[in-house]
């Protein structure tokens, strides 16, 4: 039959069981009112003689779990929602948009060209931009040794958040990044391939 057993080191109450390992050494059974846990001492071979070091071993057992013991079980409804509260809003991103956005980094992206926001949603990935250099437009800067051509850059981009809508392609317009979804680029391209082919298609002769 079991016992109540009421400790004074740990404020918790247990029943008490008493079986036999199958060795014949006696164990001690204690299942914690607050948590259900069930928490077993083995005791030494006459625990009548060496009641002592038995009731030593039982408080240690039962001091341990009580630095542990996580008390009665929660309502459910009170278990949830402490579950959700325990959501940490922080993101320790580091510069590193796989962080930020939680999604995988595509074997292209730079890692120094890095989206990086205040919100995951448009936090994304970025190719190494391809240079274009421009023969027919003013160079961007020149010094008595160098000039620094004028051209275009296209880059791929990513923002992996926002689906199909954020697989894109960056190019440059002067100084500024226009962004098209990866649709319009390929319409660009045609478009580009199309007019080459249309102003190469005639040569222009001077009128006699």
């Amino acid at each position: 039959m079991a016992d109540v057993v009421d400790l004074d080191a740990p404020a918790l109450t247990y029943d008490r069981t008493r079986e036999a390992d199958p060795d014949g050494t006696p164990v001690n059974v204690y299942i914690c009112d607050e948590c259900a846990a069930e928490i077993r001492v083995r005791l030494d071979s006459d625990p009548v003689i060496d009641w002592k070091l038995s009731l030593g071993k039982v408080h240690r057992a039962l001091d341990e779990h009580a630095d542990v013991c996580p008390g009665p079980p929660l309502p459910a409804e009170l278990a949830t929602w402490r579950e959700l509260c325990d959501v940490d809003a922080e993101v320790h991103h580091d510069g590193d948009a796989e962080i930020l956005t939680g999604c995988k980094r595509p074997s292209w992206a730079a890692p120094e060209r890095d989206v990086i926001t205040h919100s995951p949603w448009f936090g994304g990935f970025r190719s190494t931009p391809a240079v274009l250099p421009l023969a027919r437009r003013r160079a961007d800067d020149a010094g008595a040794a160098y000039m620094d051509r004028a051209h275009l850059l296209v880059a791929a981009k990513q923002y992996p958040l926002q689906g199909t809508a954020g697989l894109t392609v960056g190019l440059t317009v002067g100084k500024e990044w226009l962004t098209m979804f990866t649709a319009e680029a390929r319409q660009l391209a045609r478009l580009l391939h199309a007019a080459a082919d249309l102003a190469e298609s005639e040569t222009s002769a001077r009128h006699d």
